[in-house]
C-alpha cells in the first residue's frame, strides 16, 4: 500500500477518478496537497453539482457518485475538510434526483405486476448518504427525500439474495449505520456461509 502511494496522490492524468482518489490518500495519509488536487477537483465540478470523466464532458452520475463516495468516506473518518464538504453537499441534488426518479420507476413498473431491481448507481447514493447522515453531515434534501431513502433501503434488503458477497458487505454496512443492527447481522452471517476455515489461513474466501 505505502509503495502505491507516490502514485496515487501524484496523478499522471486529470481526470475526475484519478483527482478524487489521490485527494482521499491525501487527506487519509495527511498528506500536503502541494499539487492543488483538491481545488482542480472542485474545477472540475459543474454548476449541477456533478463531475464527468474529463473537464468539458457532460456530467455523469457514476462518476458524480464514485468522487461522492470518496468524499462521504472522508467526512466518516474525520478527514475531510471545508472544501471537500462542499463538493460532497454540492453533489447531493443531482444524487438524490437520480435516487427520486429510480424509485419512481420501480414503483411505475410494480404497478404494471413486474419487478426491477434497484441499480447499482442506487445502491451506491443509499451508502453515501448512510455515510453521511452516520457521519453526522446533514443536508436538507435527506429531510425532503426521506421517503425515497427509506423505500431504497426497503429494495436492498428485499433484493438480498441477488447481491454478490461484496454488495452483502455493503448492504451490511448501509443497514449498520441506519441503526438496523440485526438486519446487518443477518447480511454478515450469510456472507460467512460462502467462506472456509483452516487453523493455518484461518477463515478465507476461495
Amino acid at each position: 500500500l505505502l509503495d502505491a502511494i507516490p502514485a496515487t496522490v501524484n496523478p499522471t492524468s486529470d481526470d475526475a477518478l484519478s483527482l478524487a482518489s489521490a485527494l482521499y490518500v491525501k487527506n487519509m495519509f495527511s498528506l500536503d496537497d502541494s499539487l492543488g488536487i483538491a481545488s482542480k477537483l472542485q474545477r472540475m465540478q459543474n454548476a449541477e453539482g456533478e463531475w464527468s470523466w474529463w473537464k468539458g464532458m457532460n456530467g455523469s452520475v457514476y462518476v458524480t457518485a464514485a468522487v461522492s463516495r470518496l468524499l462521504a468516506r472522508l467526512s466518516l473518518c474525520k478527514k475531510g475538510d471545508e472544501l471537500t464538504r462542499k463538493m460532497l453537499s454540492d453533489a447531493m441534488p443531482s444524487l438524490i434526483t437520480y435516487l427520486q426518479k429510480e424509485v419512481e420507476e420501480i414503483k411505475k413498473v410494480r404497478k404494471g405486476g413486474w419487478r426491477k431491481t434497484p441499480s447499482q448507481t442506487a445502491f451506491d447514493i443509499l451508502y453515501i448518504v448512510s455515510v453521511m447522515k452516520y457521519s453526522g453531515f446533514s443536508h436538507s434534501l435527506f429531510e425532503s427525500h426521506s421517503k425515497d431513502i427509506d423505500f431504497m433501503l426497503s429494495k436492498l434488503q428485499e433484493h438480498a439474495n441477488n447481491l454478490t458477497i461484496y454488495g452483502k458487505a455493503h448492504a451490511a454496512s448501509i443497514f449498520a449505520m441506519n441503526g438496523k443492527k440485526a438486519i446487518a447481522v443477518r447480511f454478515l452471517e450469510s456472507m460467512k456461509e460462502y467462506t472456509v476455515y483452516s487453523e493455518e489461513a484461518g477463515r478465507y474466501y476461495e
